[in-house]
């Protein structure tokens, strides 16, 4: 039995901002096989889940998704999105006719809707008093909220992007201006996989 691992990028997350995090993440665990996908590229708003999920549908990457994570029930899967990614993440997990050996993983989601199985992952970022873009204001979805230091990373968006890349810091990411920023010179941050499988 191995692991495999389905990444959805979020907002404005391009193939090659993908193919970065699958190469550090590749890189740091040779044991997992990693597979990514961008953001869809028509949809140019970041709270738009309904047309991003819509556009996942119409171009196929949905279907492709979904085939590709059932062809293996023999491995456990971890289904990851983040961000807005999230929506699309939980697209593909709702639409897996066999969920037995699937974890998904929210990583800073704006959503966290969608199965909540125990292997189910919510995840956000702090550093003190400062927190990740959406760190949740209210509950810990009933404790089940883990919650990663982000070092070097004392606003809301380097946080935000601190959960998908270890070397994002202020200087890299110091606003919402900054988001084509996130991936540079990633090192996938793989806080949810553990240590062993």
């Amino acid at each position: 039995m191995g692991a495999r691992v389905f990444f959805f990028g979020g907002f404005q997350a391009t193939q090659k901002d993908v193919d970065s995090w699958k190469g550090s993440a590749a890189a740091q665990r040779s044991d997992v096989s990693f597979e990514s996908f961008p953001w869809p590229p028509s949809i140019w708003h970041f709270d738009d889940d309904e047309h991003a999920v819509k556009a996942v549908k119409g171009d196929g990457t949905l279907a492709k998704a979904i085939t590709a994570i059932s062809a293996h029930k023999d491995n456990i899967v971890f289904v990851v999105g983040h961000s807005s990614g999230c929506a699309i993440a939980i697209a593909v997990d709702q639409g897996l006719s066999y969920t037995g050996n699937i974890n998904l993983v929210l990583l800073d989601g704006y959503r966290t809707i969608g199965a909540q199985r125990p292997s189910t992952q919510i995840w956000s970022a702090r550093n003190g008093k400062y927190t990740a873009w959406n760190y949740p204001r209210k509950g810990n979805f009933q404790g089940r909220l883990k919650v990663w230091t982000g070092r070097n990373c004392t606003n809301e968006w380097s946080l935000h992007f601190s959960l998908v890349n270890t070397a994002t810091s202020d200087q890299t990411v110091s606003g919402h201006k900054d988001l084509a920023k996130g991936y540079e010179g990633c090192r996938a941050n793989l806080c949810w996989l553990g240590p062993a499988l």
